[in-house]
């Protein structure tokens, strides 16, 4: 009952105080509901009746009542409300004094870069730092999204968190990170834990300072790929569907060019709710699920947790929104060992998909696989653009490069250790078994042994 009293009196603080819309609040649920309480009771005239039939009223004038009447030192309802209050404020206190030191720290920069480049050789590098000045001052604005970061102050033992760091330097810092993703993830760590993005349905308004830190890649021509290959791998196997969520909508609401490529390479903890937010999307051209790198073997032990009960939903409302933006689809080796009753209906409706698409034969345009001869293009010959017959081949893409989607008809192996398709322009089949007919690529054969029987692999002429 105590502890009952004592939320509602923090609960209905927090409403008094709050400048959320109702239903937009990241503090608490609550929220909305203690707003309409509060009006309820504080408005003038205010609720004076006693048999008040609105939810909560009658409880909550008690508990105010006593609250500011309280002389008590050691009531137990009070008390440890006000010591709440009383830490929040200081809380507060030690923000605004922050802010303070984040102005005076600007200042600082901008008499230096004011100092810099008098020297006439020295008017690009000028140039150069007036813009940074003009990004520090953005970022050093009050910012509403900076409320929602995990922590603001430093404990007692003098430990600094990271956003205690001045903008400055972490503007500084960001402009070191090699590639897109890694700015991504430090952003989300500088918004809000991962876990809050799926909370507000995806929905993230950027700040000034991350702004900043994804201007680089805004209209990067390089940035229409989202390969986790360029991170480390020990840090992509620890992100989970909450980070690769955060990190699909930082990247994609600071975009100007649409990405085209999303390969999942490395995230083996991901059951796939993280793709939520590209349900729909309508510029990708390629899908990578198979979670390995290029010429890495298909198959992964411990086996991942990505889950086709998950990620076909996804997939199969990208497919349905109408687009024909979807050319290629790699899966997971273990989806195509242990099919499911999902996985067939989705690769039926793949398949017709797929065949919508024109079908521009590439074997006898001036980049042809080498050594075949010019013929009469039969098209698939009847065949399904995606196998749908259980087996080894059960689940690729037929007739299609990996690397550039080109299109080709005819006898077509895939890569034995990959399990991916080239054409002989990207990436040409180096090795075979004579023992197996197995066929492996240029980027797998430093392996000297076939991967299924065992025979030593052959130069494959051409």
């Amino acid at each position: 009952m105590v502890r009952h009293q004592q939320e509602r009196l923090l609960l209905l603080r927090h409403a008094a105080k709050c400048l959320y819309t109702d239903g937009q609040c990241p503090v608490t649920p609550h929220c909305g509901m203690m707003k309409s309480l509060w009006r309820h009771i504080g408005d003038a005239p205010g609720c004076t009746d006693m048999s008040c039939k609105v939810p909560h009223c009658v409880s909550s004038r008690y508990v105010l009542s006593h609250y500011h009447r309280c002389t008590n030192t050691t009531c137990e309802i009070c008390i440890p409300v006000k010591e709440a209050i009383a830490r929040s404020n200081a809380k507060r206190a030690t923000h605004l004094a922050q802010e303070k030191k984040n102005v005076a720290y600007k200042e600082k920069m901008e008499t230096k870069i004011e100092s810099s480049g008098t020297n006439n050789t020295f008017n690009e590098k000028k140039e150069v730092n007036l813009c940074k000045k003009e990004e520090m001052s953005m970022c050093c604005k009050k910012d509403e999204q900076l409320k929602k970061r995990r922590k603001t102050t430093s404990p007692a033992d003098g430990t600094d968190y990271i956003n205690s760091i001045p903008h400055e330097a972490l503007l500084l810092i960001s402009s070191y990170l090699p590639n897109e993703i890694s700015a991504a993830m430090f952003v989300v760590a500088l918004t809000a834990p991962s876990s809050s993005w799926e909370r507000l349905n995806w929905k993230w308004q950027p700040s000034m300072l991350s702004k900043s830190i994804m201007q680089p890649y805004k209209k990067n021509k390089f940035a229409s790929e989202i390969d986790f290959a360029c991170i480390e791998k020990d840090v992509a196997n620890k992100l989970k569907d909450d980070d690769l969520g955060a990190i699909l909508v930082c990247i994609e609401s600071q975009s100007e060019n649409p990405n085209k490529k999303l390969k999942l390479t490395g995230l083996v903890n991901i059951t796939g709710s993280g793709l939520s937010p590209i349900k729909g999307f309508t510029a990708l051209w390629q899908i990578d699920l198979s979670l390995v790198g290029q010429h890495e073997s298909a198959r992964i032990e411990p086996a991942p947790l990505l889950s086709d009960v998950v990620v076909i939903p996804i997939l199969q409302s990208i497919i349905d929104n109408g687009s024909l933006s979807v050319k290629h689809l790699q899966l997971p080796q273990m989806w195509r060992d242990n099919p499911s009753e999902c996985l067939d209906q989705f690769l039926i409706g793949y398949n017709k998909h797929l065949k919508k698409l024109p079908f521009c034969c590439q074997s006898n345009t001036p980049r042809p696989i080498p050594n075949r001869p010019v013929h009469n293009c039969l098209e698939t010959n009847g065949e399904d653009m995606v196998t749908k017959t259980k087996g080894e081949m059960y689940g690729l893409q037929n007739f299609t490069c990996y690397v550039c989607y080109a299109k080709y008809c005819g006898l077509w192996l895939p890569c034995t250790r990959c399990s991916k398709y080239y054409c002989g322009g990207c990436i040409p089949i180096k090795k075979e078994c004579s023992n197996c007919l197995a066929v492996y690529c240029k980027g797998c054969t430093s392996i000297s042994e076939c991967t299924k029987c065992g025979t030593s692999l052959t130069e494959r002429e051409g």
